[in-house]
C-alpha cells in the first residue's frame, strides 16, 4: 500500500514539474497575446466610435494621389540625375590615341562655336591632358570631356562673351550619385548672367548643383574703329597724310560682370 501511494505521489510530482517547465510558459504567453489582442480591439473600437472616425474614402484617395505625384517626381529626378555615358572606344583603336584624337577635334569644335557666338574660350582645359594619357585614365577622361563639351555649349548659348578658364576634376562617388566638380571663370553682361543662372536652375538634361559663386561688376571702356574716311582731292593738298588716313574711333562704355563659378554635375549611380 505504501509503495502504491509513493508511486502516485511521484507521478503527481512529475506532472507538476512538467507543467511548471513546459505548459506554464505557453499558457502565460497565450494570456499575453489575448491581452494584447483585447487592447488592439479596444483601440479600433475607440477609433470607430470617436467623432473623427477612420480615414474617409476621400482622404484615402487624396493620399494615394499624393503618393503618385511623389513617385512621378522621383522618376523625373532620377532621369535628370542619370545620363548614360555613350562614348565607346573602338576595339581596333588604342584608347589613349583615340582620346587625344577626339579631344583635338573637340577643341577645334569649341573654338569654332565660340567664334560663331562672338565669344572667346581658353585653348586648354585644366583636368584634360595635352599629353598622351595612360589607358587606365581614358574612361574618366572621356567622361570629363563629355561634361566640358556640354557645359561650354550651354554657357555660350547663354550669351557669355568670354570664358577665362575651365577646370574639371575627377568624379567623386557619393553613394547613390556621382559628383563631377568644375570651376569656371566667366565675363558677361547682366542679361547673359541672368540667362545662365536660369539655365542652370531649370536644366532638364543634367542635374546641376552650384557649390560656390562670386562676382565682381566693373565698367570698362572699349575703343572701336568707325568707317574709314576717304579724303577728297582738295583735302589732299591742304592736310597732312597722317590726318587724311587716320581712322576715326568711338569709345563705348560697357558694364561687365566677372564671375567665378564652382558647380557640380550630378549623375545617378547605377545600382
Amino acid at each position: 500500500m505504501k509503495k502504491a501511494i509513493f508511486i502516485v505521489v511521484s507521478l503527481i510530482g512529475v506532472m507538476v514539474a512538467l507543467y511548471i517547465i513546459f505548459a506554464r510558459p505557453f499558457i502565460h504567453k497565450k494570456m499575453e497575446v489575448e491581452r494584447e489582442l483585447e487592447e488592439a480591439l479596444e483601440k479600433v473600437k475607440r477609433c470607430y466610435s470617436s467623432p473623427e472616425g477612420p480615414p474617409s474614402e476621400e482622404l484615402i484617395k487624396e493620399l494615394e494621389k499624393g503618393n503618385k505625384l511623389l513617385e512621378d517626381e522621383y522618376i523625373k529626378v532620377r532621369r535628370a540625375l542619370y545620363k548614360e555615358f555613350k562614348i565607346e572606344i573602338p576595339k581596333e583603336q588604342n584608347p589613349a590615341l583615340y582620346f587625344m584624337e577626339l579631344y583635338y577635334h573637340k577643341k577645334k569644335e569649341w573654338q569654332e562655336y565660340a567664334a560663331l557666338k562672338s565669344a572667346s574660350i581658353p585653348t586648354e582645359i585644366e583636368g584634360l591632358p595635352e599629353r598622351l594619357p595612360s589607358e587606365q585614365e581614358v574612361p574618366i577622361l572621356l567622361k570629363k570631356m563629355d561634361c566640358v563639351d556640354w557645359i561650354i555649349h550651354k554657357i555660350l548659348d547663354a550669351g557669355v562673351e568670354s570664358i577665362g578658364e575651365i577646370a574639371i576634376y575627377n568624379p567623386e562617388e557619393k553613394g547613390i550619385y556621382t559628383k563631377i566638380p568644375l570651376t569656371i571663370a566667366l565675363t558677361c553682361d547682366l542679361l547673359a548672367f541672368s540667362k545662365l543662372l536660369n539655365m542652370l536652375e531649370n536644366e532638364k538634361e543634367r542635374f546641376i548643383m552650384i557649390d560656390d559663386l562670386s562676382l565682381e561688376a566693373k565698367v570698362i571702356e572699349k575703343i572701336i574703329p568707325l568707317k574709314e574716311r576717304r579724303p577728297s582731292r582738295e583735302a589732299l593738298t591742304t592736310a597732312s597724310e597722317r590726318e587724311l588716313y587716320e581712322i576715326p574711333t568711338k569709345t563705348i562704355t560697357k558694364e561687365v560682370i566677372y564671375i567665378s563659378l564652382s558647380l557640380s554635375i550630378l549623375e545617378w549611380s547605377k545600382i
